[in-house]
């Protein structure tokens, strides 16, 4: 179906007959955005000064927020490696956020949402 506002935005499913993903698709596709964003915020708060002096958390804290910042990425790998870990995954990762809240852990919300999210019943 065609859209009267935007004719080049409507239509592309049937013109172009893109199939839905399918469930496990789904799931690996959250999962992997989780992973990213998991890996992407790690990285940043190793290279950014998050101090008001301009210090990195390496500078102030020393070599433990290596460990400390791998937490999280290797959870939302889990899922990826482990099919059957998503469930396990998405607690291990609000439980991680719920423990860090006051430094780095609301960072990491939106990776626990997304590893939580497929495992929601799909409505009929």
């Amino acid at each position: 179906m065609m859209s009267p506002f935007f004719p080049w935005f409507g239509g592309a499913r049937e013109r172009y007959a893109i199939a839905p993903l399918t469930r496990d698709e789904l799931y690996l596709t959250e999962a992997i955005v989780s992973l990213a964003i998991a890996a992407i915020l790690s990285l940043l708060l190793l290279i950014m000064p998050v101090y008001s002096s301009g210090r990195t958390l390496v500078q102030v804290n020393g070599p433990r927020v290596f460990a400390i910042l791998a937490i999280p990425v290797i959870i939302a790998a889990s899922p990826i490696i482990f099919v059957r870990l998503k469930l396990s995954a998405a607690i291990a990762m609000f439980f991680f956020s719920l423990v860090a809240v006051f430094s780095i852990g609301l960072l990491y919300l939106p990776s626990a949402v997304l590893l939580a999210w497929p495992e929601r019943p799909r409505a009929s």
